[in-house]
């Protein structure tokens, strides 16, 4: 027994002890903040001391899994459901194997899974599952360092390494670009897969077909219809709680956002030896929010970013993509960066939520026209950091960039600033933030040698003078081009219901405003049926709101008061003629299940079916002697009975003018407002698209992006 310990020992030491003498130091380090996870780590660690390239893969991983937070620690589904998946799996897979992605559209294949789809949803509706088994981390601090098992890691660092002779593409990448784009697992914080890259490239190389193509589009392309089709089979997701796989596969999943497909995306293709990187836009110039996406290698050329699941990568022609409405761009990386404000800060300073990932690198100079912006500062700080800004509807500022301070000479160098934006520079004293400049517009301008000029856009901390305001929007009109198409637009009425005669009672001969308008009909004829046509350069119809009105004298049984034109400023006159009601074709709670009556601005019949031909038939002939009608439109102006609140820049910061304001009409005064500001103006009761403006001095408001370029 003794001798058969001693052997047992030896081998130990053999195996283990030599490559822990080995094991950098960072790595080491990782492996005392893994607790008792340690062992699992350690187990991959002595898996591949005999295979150099896998160790130093090895290394790599669990050095940089410290900078990976988890939501979850462990996700078990329930059997029984993994059951019904694989059979959809099975079933679908059957139905497309070998075809072209051509066919994988056609109708045919349509058909079979519309037969897939009703064998595997009667499944799913009879059968009780019981909800995942979630093993939640319970503190924020704990990482895939206390989570990733050996198995995880040994299956995943194997699976890379045979795309080394089995991808094509993975086949040329260096190997700085393997480690970035073949041997991550993931990218994104907090979510949480239970398949490393073996089980992906097991489940989606089937359906991704020959990578020797050396087609990206039409394997991002087989990836998207693999998405769309078992989701249309498997149809909406029937848990609370999260998978860490299967969810990918439903519809209507709760907090499955554009971040959660990209990272399912990133981790897939790249399982499968598709190279591409995670990328997100840290805000957007003129729009609420963020977004994530993916790109091609660069290795392999210019291709235009993408959203897996709905887009697809096409070769780029020129450097840079069309569209410019983002601010700065960022690539997530497995791997920390050293010039990252986490590393380049002070101990104890504070970093804005939205630059403090370690694994970040700015990359906007690869998808959009950018310069290095030098601005002096000479505010008194020990910080490291200095910020630039932009505004942001929810917040007021987005930090989307960072410089380290010069202090000697003075001066911040942001070597990556987009151009044809709004900027606001800041700093921050411990958790409060400070600015060291004014608001300003940075326009691209090739006269000068730096390639831009500044417009600023605030006069100082002066708010002495006074100015009275008449608003009416919150946001520009930015729909004003479908609006021209609608031109031509007409009303037709007839007591035939098939229209081969009829009358035009009118006809849209200008653009209309996004408000409720009202046109005057010279009309006596009694008619069953009406009908609206869209026009040759709009054929579908893009009206938002449609209320065909007639004279009380006709003591028609079925009529509502109609809603009120638009009232713009003081000095217009108010429509209330209550000799006017509007005439329904049925009862209100029938008529709102139509987008040409329901009561939004935002909805239209060409917009939700693609809808041509709008007809409202009456139960007996009326006569219609006006229209009431609002075009399609972002209801981005003032809303009678929604509340705003005024907000100024001043002193560094937005300031609230006075209190909160009811909208009576299509307008908003304001008396006494401090003259010459940037001003942003808040809905609070609803929506997300808000931009700055000034006044200017004819008193119309100048919008950021659409009046100040």
């Amino acid at each position: 027994m003794r001798k058969i310990l001693i052997i047992v020992c030896f081998c130990w030491l053999w195996l283990y002890v030599p490559a822990q003498k080995t094991i950098p130091k960072a790595v080491m380090e990782s492996l005392q903040l893994a607790g008792d996870n340690r062992s699992e780590l350690e187990k991959a660690i002595a898996h591949y001391r005999t295979e150099p390239e896998k160790l130093k893969a090895a290394y790599w991983l669990i050095e940089n899994m410290r900078w990976h937070r988890r939501d979850y620690i462990d996700i078990i589904p329930d059997p029984e459901f993994l059951k019904v998946f694989n059979l959809a799996d099975s079933l679908y897979y059957n139905l497309v194997k070998g075809k072209a992605i051509a066919e994988l559209k056609s109708a045919a294949t349509k058909d079979g899974i519309t037969d897939i789809k009703n064998r595997v949803r009667h499944t799913l509706e009879a059968t009780s599952f019981e909800e995942p088994f979630v093993v939640y981390a319970s503190e924020k601090q704990v990482t895939d360092l206390n989570t990733i098992n050996a198995s995880f890691l040994i299956n995943h660092i194997d699976n890379a390494f045979a795309l080394k002779k089995e991808s094509p593409y993975v086949s040329q990448l260096s190997d700085d670009e393997f480690y970035l784009y073949t041997l991550p697992y993931r990218m994104i914080d907090g979510q949480h897969f239970r398949y490393s890259g073996r089980d992906f490239n097991r489940f989606f190389s089937k359906y991704l077909g020959d990578l020797k193509d050396g087609n990206f589009t039409e394997h991002v392309g087989r990836y998207n219809e693999t998405i769309k089709n078992l989701s249309a089979i498997l149809g909406p997701y029937p848990f609370r709680k999260r998978t860490g796989f299967e969810e990918l596969f439903f519809e209507k999943v709760d907090g499955f956002d554009c971040f959660s497909i990209s990272n399912y995306g990133v981790a897939a293709l790249n399982a499968c030896g598709i190279p591409v990187d995670l990328q997100f836009n840290i805000a957007y110039k003129m729009l609420q929010g963020r977004h994530s996406d993916c790109q091609i290698a660069p290795r392999f050329g210019q291709w235009t970013i993408f959203s897996p699941q709905s887009k697809v990568p096409e070769p780029r022609a020129s450097r840079f993509e069309t569209y410019t409405g983002w601010m700065n761009r960022y690539r997530v990386h497995f791997d920390a960066r050293q010039n990252t404000p986490h590393f380049l800060k002070k101990t104890d300073e504070f970093v804005p939520f939205s630059l403090s990932d370690p694994a970040i690198e700015d990359v906007t100079h690869l998808s959009i026209p950018t310069v290095a912006l030098t601005l002096p500062f000479l505010a008194p700080t020990d910080n490291n950091l200095c910020y630039l800004g932009t505004f942001n509807s929810a917040s007021g500022v987005m930090g989307v960039s960072w410089a380290v301070i010069n202090k000697k000479e003075q001066i911040a160098t942001f070597k990556n600033t987009v151009t044809n934006a709004l900027y606001i520079p800041f700093y921050y004293e411990g958790r409060e933030r400070k600015t060291f400049g004014v608001p300003f517009y940075l326009k691209s301008d090739t006269t000068q040698q730096n390639g831009y000029s500044v417009l600023y856009l605030d006069d100082g901390k002066d708010v002495s003078q006074t100015v009275n305001l008449i608003l009416t929007r919150k946001f520009p009109e930015k729909m004003s081009g479908l609006w021209r198409q609608m031109i031509g637009t007409v009303l037709l009425a007839s007591n035939d219901s098939s229209f081969q005669t009829h009358d035009t009672l009118f006809a849209l001969k200008t653009a209309p405003r996004p408000y409720m308008q009202e046109v005057k009909l010279s009309n006596e004829t009694a008619y069953q049926h009406y009908r609206v046509l869209g026009s040759e350069r709009e054929p579908k119809i893009q009206i938002a709101e449609l209320q065909l009105l007639t004279n009380t004298k006709y003591g028609y049984p079925l009529t509502s008061a109609p809603w009120p034109v638009a009232v713009l400023s003081p000095q217009q006159t108010i429509n209330d003629d209550t000799s006017l009601v509007w005439v329904l074709s049925d009862v209100p709670d029938v008529m709102k299940k139509s987008s040409i009556s329901d009561e939004s601005m935002e909805t239209s019949p060409g917009k939700t079916r693609d809808a041509t031909v709008e007809n409202i038939s009456y139960k007996e002939p009326v006569v219609v002697t006006a229209l009431r009608f609002a075009p399609l439109n972002a209801n981005n102006g003032i809303v009678p009975g929604n509340q705003y609140q005024l907000r100024y820049w001043s002193d560094g910061h937005w300031n609230d003018f006075e209190y909160p304001q009811t909208a009576e009409y299509n307008y908003l005064e304001f008396e006494g407002a401090p003259k010459g500001k940037l001003y942003w103006l808040k809905n609070l009761s609803g929506g997300k698209e808000e931009l700055p403006f000034i006044v200017a001095d004819d008193g119309r408001q100048r919008f950021l992006y659409y009046n100040i370029k």
